[in-house]
């Protein structure tokens, strides 16, 4: 299931996809075997929190902020 919501910028709304938590894991894991980059140089690098992907694999819900910042990292 993907959940499609609007998101204003400034002046600008777009629309964007929202991955299911599996899905977010998946491309993740999926940058960090390309980059080969560990999840806490990952989470130490882009979120000031070497813990942050470790919380994820464990089930933590992120903010919506959190997963369009992961989507803008990795493309």
């Amino acid at each position: 299931m993907v959940l499609t919501i609007a998101i204003k910028q400034s002046i600008k709304i777009s629309m964007i996809k929202i991955p299911t938590h599996e899905k977010l894991l998946q491309d993740i894991e999926a940058y960090l075997e390309k980059t080969d980059m560990k999840a806490h140089i990952f989470g130490e690098k882009f979120f000031s929190d070497s813990g942050a992907i470790s919380r994820l694999k464990n089930g933590a819900d992120p903010r919506l902020s959190k997963v369009i910042k992961i989507y803008r990292i990795i493309g």
